[in-house]
């Protein structure tokens, strides 16, 4: 048996490559028998140009569902062939205007049958396997316009490494972890502050010591993200210093992070949580908004001893 068959669904570019190329194989067959200097690969552009007439390269590219750099690849193969012309567009010199060319033309009314030939083939083809490719081929194109595959597939690998995130009580064992990650995310897009480094350096006094808690995630036995509970009063908690390992990021740890802070925030019987963040952090925003949190006006433990931009934000917890 063909070991990429074996393989089966997780070979399907494999699979979807080879049965390409067994077409393209036989239309090289096909196009020798005619003594046509032409290749598969150009057919598209050829007919579309042969259907539209002039066109800018760009607006074949967008066409054929293809980048610029592979159309001009294609145009100046064609171009060579003497298949193809091209042209400044007259009110945009930048603009590369493509038309076939009278040997373009020809080769197109010499190939009109074999083209024509192909499509009651295929016909053929459908009819002996009961297939209807072409609907399926639909919907699988308008699924990945939804959702890529990679974002499919990135979707599978977060699931396994979230799985086996565990959310853990902070141990000073955990001190220098939790100073390297909040600085690391600080330093990419800010700069340590004299407040952040009391908060940092020292987390057992100012956060623990003050009737705060620290929560750290765990994966493979190393922390790769921390959040903290900083409280204002018996009524009111701050969420700070939520960071997550730059390599592990936007894989739901920060989310799993913040759900265990905002469950042990209720256990703690705290009714409201506050927290700071930047209006260029746009994915932490989005990430706060999605909780139901809203900017608030009250003031805020860190906000006047930070130099960067903030914003706060603040939600009631006691009736969730």
């Amino acid at each position: 048996m063909n070991y990429i068959h074996e393989l089966d669904k997780i070979a399907i570019g494999s699979r979807l490559k080879q049965l390409t190329e067994l077409f393209m194989r036989d239309m090289v067959k096909v196009y020798k028998e005619f003594h046509v200097d032409f290749e598969p690969r150009w057919f598209t552009f050829i007919h579309l140009l042969s259907t539209h007439g002039e066109m800018s390269l760009k607006e074949v590219a967008v066409q054929l569902n293809q980048t610029h750099v592979a159309a001009n690849q294609v145009a100046n193969a064609l171009e060579k062939k003497k298949l193809i012309k091209s042209s400044k567009d007259t009110a945009d010199n930048r603009k590369r205007m493509v038309s076939l060319s009278s040997r373009g033309r020809e080769i197109v009314e010499l190939l009109e049958p074999v083209w024509n030939a192909v499509d009651k083939a295929v016909e053929d083809l459908m009819t002996d396997t009961r297939s209807n490719l072409f609907a399926e081929i639909v919907k699988i194109e308008n699924a990945l316009e939804e959702k890529s595959m990679y974002c499919r597939i990135t979707e599978r690998l977060n699931k396994n490494i979230i799985s086996n995130v565990a959310i853990t009580h902070y141990l000073p064992v955990h001190k220098h972890a939790f100073i390297d990650l909040n600085v690391a995310w600080l330093t990419t897009y800010f700069k340590v502050e004299p407040h952040d480094e009391i908060l940092l350096f020292n987390p057992d006094e100012e956060i623990i010591g003050k009737g705060g808690k620290i929560l750290v995630a765990l994966y493979q036995a190393e922390v790769v993200g921390t959040i903290a509970l900083l409280k204002v009063n018996d009524r009111v908690c701050e969420l700070t210093k939520m960071a997550v390992r730059e390599d592990l990021q936007h894989r739901g740890i920060g989310r799993k992070l913040l759900d265990a802070a905002m469950q042990l925030a209720r256990d703690l019987g705290y009714r409201k949580l506050t927290l700071l963040t930047s209006p260029v952090l746009e994915r932490a925003i989005n990430l706060y908004r999605s909780y139901g949190f809203t900017e608030s006006s009250q003031k805020s433990l860190l906000l006047g001893n930070l130099e960067r931009s903030s914003i706060q934000f603040e939600l009631n917890i006691h009736n969730q």
